[in-house]
Formats: structure tokens, sequence, C-alpha cells
């Protein structure tokens, strides 16, 4: 599953996702580990990108250091039961 609501519903991702913000457009990162982790799932967001004209790009090659402040804002945003995430 890469995505699922909880009780509360709050949407909760897969820990091989993460919903960020480049270059002021919404994306989702997707960490490679899923390509050897779950073949099928890996293959799917693949697909589902093709299918609906998504744009693809490689990823960094190392993670940035994380910024505790804007990580809590980004979790804050998320955890808002009124924003959307498209």
């Amino acid at each position: 599953m890469l995505s699922v609501f909880s009780a509360k519903g709050y949407l909760a991702y897969s820990p091989f996702l993460k919903p960020i913000m480049a270059g002021g457009v919404l994306c989702m990162a997707v960490d490679r580990v899923l390509e050897n982790r779950d073949p099928t799932a890996f293959a799917f967001l693949l697909q589902f990108a093709r299918d609906n004209q998504l744009k693809l790009r490689p990823g960094r090659k190392a993670k940035r250091p994380e910024d505790p402040a804007a990580e809590a804002a980004q979790r804050e945003a998320l955890s808002c039961p009124g924003s959307a995430v498209n």
C-alpha cells in the first residue's frame, strides 16, 4: 500500500513516498529502494505517471541534510484535515 487514510481521516504515505515542493510545484518523491522491495508497486507508480503525462526526473544522489523546522512545518501542513495534496 502506498498511502492510506487513518481512522482520523489523515493521509499517511508509505515510507518510500514523500510529498515535496520542487520549484513551487507539489511533487511526490519516490525512494528507489521501493524498486527492489516491491517492483510491482514501483512499476505501477511509473506507469501511473506515464499514463497521466506527469513529468519524471531523476532524484538526488545523496539526501539533503534534514531541516527540523521545515520538516515539522511540512508534517503540520500534511496533517491538517482541510489541506489537500494532489
